[in-house]
């Protein structure tokens, strides 16, 4: 299928990544596993903070017209067995300098399905999980959501570039491990939502991206909405790529539009959690995994929408 050879391009794109990822994880565990933010994390952090890795940053192709509606960076933590209430509030102290709007409260979708009776009478449940408070910048292009052991960093259209994003969830990251203390991480999830405007309604699909539905040419179709949905697992480490692509309204009258959606996700036992001095090795590995996809699910004829330098 087409898909799986798309994801063997994706490994072949990331190889070379492990190495730079020790090179990080070495840093990692020279810190302090402790609870708080600890001398040593601050320099972790600090390091981190110096940037990405040079290598990846020649590999990255650049566009002057982007799609990307969103970046979402979601982390969920393995909570501290002595819970503080006022965590909360110390995390909002640390960041409303930057998100100085007042805050939201978003509900959050339901996280598990449950089917409770016997066959003759059984119920299905979704459980919920709540809701998330977001902190805006005011402007609503930068925004972080908090929930019970969940923190989510999101950079909205007109997206400044990694170079901006990646400090924002390091930020966010300190602020929240030093006002919860968590003792790990329980799952990554690095997504991106692009929206690429078509221009015409009848164009095929085939001619932007390579997913999709494919229509046979015996059935003659004016019009119509489209939803694929792809997960699939990496053959070098246990993270899935999961990619949706649907129809969406588009911009402009009389066009069309598909959304490309990729996440790169991993969890972990909550025996044995990501270190918190791991976090971002991890996040700037799922950054070049997620780049690379988006390259292998775009045709050249997309790139030239989106104006490549």
């Amino acid at each position: 299928m087409r898909w799986v050879r798309n994801l063997e391009v994706i490994g072949e794109a990331v190889k070379g990544v492990p190495a730079d990822v020790a090179r990080f994880r070495a840093a990692g565990r020279r810190c302090q596993d402790s609870i708080g933010l600890s001398l040593d994390l601050r320099v972790f952090f600090g390091t981190m903070n110096r940037g990405v890795d040079e290598r990846e940053k020649m590999q990255r192709r650049q566009y002057r017209s982007p799609p990307i509606e969103e970046a979402v960076c979601e982390l969920r933590f393995l909570p501290n067995p002595e819970q503080d209430f006022a965590a909360p509030a110390r995390f909002y102290e640390a960041i409303r300098n930057d998100y100085p709007a007042k805050p939201e409260l978003q509900a959050l979708p339901p996280s598990e399905l449950t089917v409770e009776g016997k066959p003759a009478g059984f119920q299905v449940a979704l459980r919920g999980q709540g809701g998330k408070i977001l902190f805006s910048n005011g402007a609503r292009t930068h925004l972080v959501g908090l929930a019970s052991n969940l923190l989510s960093v999101h950079m909205l259209r007109p997206y400044p570039g990694w170079e901006n994003f990646r400090p924002k969830i390091v930020q966010a990251i300190e602020a929240y491990v030093a006002a919860a203390s968590p003792k790990g991480l329980s799952r990554i999830g690095f997504r991106y939502i692009n929206k690429i405007e078509v221009g015409q309604e009848n164009r095929p699909i085939a001619e932007l991206l390579t997913i999709g539905p494919l229509t046979p040419e015996a059935i003659s179709l004016d019009k119509a909405t489209s939803f694929v949905r792809v997960e699939a697992a990496y053959p070098d480490r246990p993270a899935r790529l999961a990619v949706t692509v649907a129809s969406v309204e588009p911009s402009k009258p009389g066009g069309a539009a598909m959304l490309l959606d990729l996440e790169v996700s991993q969890e972990w036992p909550s025996e044995q959690p990501l270190p918190i001095a791991e976090t971002m090795a991890a996040i700037d590995e799922f950054r070049v995994r997620e780049r690379a996809a988006f390259e292998a699910y775009i045709t050249n004829h997309a790139r030239k929408i989106f104006d490549a330098d």
